[in-house]
């Protein structure tokens, strides 16, 4: 930092200023990743240098311009107005929010507070972190553009030119077929199949693996908490619930009565976030919670809904991208030549007179397979590639002797004894409390808009 001894007394109030004070259980920073489906750790680094900028506007004589993301906290701090007003009394300076009109004769203002704003941070701060400075959104530093086509549209494509593409197989292969046994063509195309979806399996999860190669270390992907990670490879929001819970227990700041009932226990309570906010659940309640009790209250609890709304969000924003497209196009080609080759086989079956009911179980079998398999494809990276690379690079750091993390890397083998019991029968439930898990994507704003500001 290249501060004289006032700004850096002044930055050491901003840094220290807290915007959750004024809230209560829905904070600042749970709304903010809420509302735009960020990671916990994007979203603290996003409100750092929002106050970084609020510091800068307080110290400029000149206009400053804010980043779309930077924006994006403004606009919502702007909302809690008591938040905003004490803000500012630290700052010294009222300093006022100007929204852009998007007219020509203001572009040349704007971008001259643009460079000065980067002259202005780099002075102070060093150089611009990209991730916050450069894009628009948190997940437009993925190198993913979108797809100019949606999966159902590609579907649709392809079962259009599936009649085309069997009867041309038809033609080409019926003289083949009449000549090769159900006897030895059943067991070769099933085997041709297992090794089509390992080598597709094995295909899909090299492609994604080679995506988070190419991300720099201060990527929102591999800054990921564990519970969101936990999330993403269970698809399920209660595995995190389960996890802290479970430390909770080990840690001994909870148990278990005989009614398998929790309670707090007193003289010493949980420092890390997550636990806190499901220690306060048991502690507060007017009343000991069973565990499907405590688990519904934390599935709609702002917190786990801000890492459900993060996940949802990461989910999309890749099945959407032409990334993600390309890979399935390659599965869907595949596998579409497989299962026409068995269904070629049936058709030839029936023009012949003869029985085609083995085969045609096969062809089902396989049919129902390919489904399921292609709706997955994404879940290869959630599920499989991430936590693999979080689990083998270390990607947690200081977070791997956490309950959480191991977690992570064993499941229910990490459960304490006590309260496998008490999970096992909700694992079993078949409509469990996933669909309290609703997420808040939208943003109390809208799209920004904003140009900068004065005072």
């Amino acid at each position: 930092m290249n501060m004289d001894e006032r700004d850096r007394k002044l930055w050491e109030q901003v840094l220290a200023f807290n915007i959750e004070e004024y809230q209560f259980n829905y904070g600042f920073a749970l709304r903010l990743a809420t509302e735009n489906g960020w990671s916990f750790h994007f979203t603290a680094t996003a409100i750092t240098e929002y106050k970084k900028f609020m510091f800068l506007a307080a110290i400029s004589e000149e206009m400053i311009a804010p980043a779309e993301i930077i924006d994006t906290v403004w606009h919502l701090h702007l909302i809690y107005t008591d938040s905003y007003a004490s803000f500012c009394s630290v700052l010294g300076k009222d300093i006022k929010h100007i929204p852009s009109r998007k007219e020509v004769a203001e572009r040349g203002r704007f971008e001259t507070a643009r460079v000065w704003t980067q002259k202005l941070y780099e002075n102070n701060f060093g150089p611009m972190p990209d991730t916050i400075w450069q894009y628009d959104s948190m997940y437009a530093s993925l190198p993913l553009r979108p797809s100019l086509f949606s999966r159902e549209q590609s579907t649709v494509v392809a079962l259009c030119l599936l009649p085309i593409f069997v009867a041309g197989l038809y033609f080409l292969l019926q003289p083949v077929y009449r000549q090769v046994s159900s006897v030895y063509f059943i067991p070769v195309y099933c085997i041709l199949g297992i090794v089509l979806f390992l080598l597709l399996q094995n295909y899909n999860r090299k492609r994604f693996a080679h995506l988070l190669k190419g991300l720099d270390k201060a990527h929102f992907l591999l800054q990921l908490d564990s519970l969101e990670v936990i999330t993403l490879k269970t698809g399920r929001v209660q595995e995190s619930v389960h996890a802290v819970t479970n430390e909770l227990l080990v840690q001994g700041y909870v148990g278990i009565n005989e009614q398998q009932e929790f309670s707090a226990i007193k003289g010493a309570e949980p420092t890390q976030l997550a636990q806190v906010k499901v220690y306060d659940m048991i502690a507060k309640s007017d009343y000991p919670l069973t565990y499907l009790e405590l688990l519904q209250r934390a599935v709609r609890a702002p917190y786990f809904q801000a890492i459900q709304a993060f996940c949802d969000t990461l989910l999309q924003y890749i099945k959407s991208s032409k990334y993600c497209s390309g890979i399935v196009r390659v599965n869907y080609f595949l596998m579409g030549f497989f299962l026409a080759l068995g269904l070629v086989r049936v058709l030839t079956g029936l023009s012949a007179g003869k029985p085609v009911l083995y085969i045609s179980f096969v062809l089902i079998f396989f049919l129902i397979l390919a489904v399921t398999f292609l709706k997955g494809i994404v879940l290869q990276l959630t599920r499989h590639v991430l936590p693999r690379h979080y689990l083998h690079s270390g990607g947690l750091q200081q977070e791997e002797q956490s309950g959480e993390w191991t977690y992570l890397q064993s499941g229910k083998l990490a459960l304490a004894a006590a309260f496998v019991p008490l999970v096992a029968p909700l694992n079993a439930r078949s409509g469990d409390s996933s669909s309290a898990c609703g997420t808040s994507c939208g943003s109390s704003c809208g799209g920004s808009g904003c140009g900068g500001c004065g005072d």
